[in-house]
């Protein structure tokens, strides 16, 4: 397992100081994908709805490891 940050980046910007442990990227973009569609959610009931908001994955060397668009979320998880 490796430590993951899953850094927001929308109307606000949300630096992940804990982490995830993520077995490989492929899981990592499961949890960055679930986390989009989870704020997405929030988002269009609050009437906003952004698709330029992103995450972005670091690892525990700062180095990145994915960046995912929140209107490329829903299709990963399909």
């Amino acid at each position: 397992m490796r430590r993951n940050f899953f850094n927001l980046y929308n109307e606000v910007t949300a630096i992940d100081e804990e982490g995830s442990d993520c077995a490989d990227d492929a899981s990592s973009l499961k949890n960055a994908a679930e986390t989009a569609c989870e704020v997405s959610s929030t988002n269009v009931l609050a009437g906003r709805l952004d698709f330029k908001d992103l995450i972005i994955v670091l690892a525990e060397d700062a180095s990145q490891v994915l960046t995912i668009g929140f209107g490329e979320a829903g299709t990963v998880l399909t």
